[in-house]
């Protein structure tokens, strides 16, 4: 149980920062108030960040909407490794995060803001059912996503669904099905092809 802690508190914390409340309809595109939209996520990137976008702040600022700042930042993988990020910031609050792949170019965009949508007009914040996670194949995250599901649209594509379950699991496990029904999208992935 102590495991699901920290995942259920950034879940917690994600929703809190991203202005969700309610049932999840209205961030999935539901009749209730939606946040403004500042970016949309599809299988090309988000806004005119790309996989030909090099992971340069200048750069970066240059693909996205006026208004937004960058902040550097590190993730640390292990005890002996980091990874650069960049927090993209509008308003003051943090929209994405945006990771370098191996050739120095955007190899990764994190969206846990609701003023992101991505397919079908989903949104951080809402509920497994409102972004058709049922139809959708989950497994258990990995790393920095362990205790989350990491779910793929039918279709595939580069755009991962990650869900804040708040279950504890052993690491390659997923809880059951009635339990992924009640967990809340954390963020979207995209991953360059």
């Amino acid at each position: 149980m102590r495991d699901a802690a920290p995942a259920l508190l950034l879940a917690l914390c994600l929703a809190l920062l991203s202005g969700c409340v309610g049932d999840g309809a209205a961030s999935a595109g539901g009749s209730g108030e939606r946040s403004e939209t500042l970016l949309t996520l599809t299988p090309e990137g988000a806004g005119g960040l790309t996989d030909a976008t090099p992971f340069d702040a200048e750069a970066i600022a240059a693909a996205l909407p006026e208004g937004f700042v960058l902040e550097p930042g590190q993730i640390e993988i292990d005890s002996a490794s980091t990874l650069p990020v960049l927090y993209a910031f509008y308003d003051g609050q943090i929209v994405l995060e945006v990771y370098p792949d191996a050739a120095g170019r955007v190899g990764r965009i994190d969206a846990a803001s609701a003023t992101v949508a991505g397919p079908r007009g989903v949104r951080p914040g809402a509920g497994f059912d409102d972004a058709r996670g049922q139809d959708m194949a989950c497994e258990p995250g990995r790393d920095e996503l362990s205790g989350r599901a990491v779910c793929r649209p039918a279709g595939g594509g580069p755009i991962r669904y990650v869900f804040a379950h708040g279950v504890a699991t052993a690491p390659d496990q997923l809880p059951d099905r009635e339990a992924l029904r009640q967990s809340i999208l954390e963020r979207l992935v995209w991953t360059a092809p």
